[in-house]
């Protein structure tokens, strides 16, 4: 069934559907990038105090 064959509110339907599950993705993307930012920071203040503790 190709996209001209669906009714314009199914079509709606799908590329919201679509646009919905896009955004989703790009919200973990973030909070993934998010977490490991966190995580080096923890790494890097670990680091840092275990130099000044020296």
């Amino acid at each position: 069934m190709n996209d001209e064959d669906r009714p314009a509110s199914a079509r709606s339907t799908v590329e919201d559907q679509i646009a919905r599950v896009k955004a989703e993705c790009n919200q973990q993307i973030i909070e993934g990038e998010v977490e490991c930012y966190k995580l080096r920071i923890n790494q890097l203040t670990n680091e840092k105090d275990d130099l000044l503790k020296t």
